[in-house]
């Protein structure tokens, strides 16, 4: 994961809303909020304000999602930052008797 990311379990437990700009795997213990049953993880992924001013600077005025008063400074030919997930998603079951740490 690199950039900002929130993650949530069900409908009601935010687990958090994360930065990073590592692109190492990330791990974060959801233990205590995962409950018998079927439970539905969400994760949310959002770029970064850089990426989406590079994007629009290269889309005609009408066709842009995003409005800044100096519009010249985002150039349309500059690379975007790495962002998002980066990698699968996996789930993982630790056992507990096994725990090094």
């Amino acid at each position: 994961m690199r950039r900002l990311i929130s993650i949530r379990l069900g409908s009601r437990i935010h687990l958090g809303i994360f930065f990073s700009l590592l692109s190492a795997a990330w791990e974060m213990d959801i233990s205590q909020a995962v409950r018998a049953g079927e439970n539905q993880l969400r994760i949310k992924v959002a770029n970064t304000w850089n990426n989406r001013l590079v994007a629009d600077a290269a889309l005609p005025l009408a066709e842009r999602q995003s409005y800044v008063s100096q519009p010249y400074a985002a150039n349309p030919k500059a690379p975007l930052a790495a962002s998002g997930l980066i990698g699968p998603v996996k789930i993982s079951k630790l056992d507990k008797n096994n725990d090094q740490n």
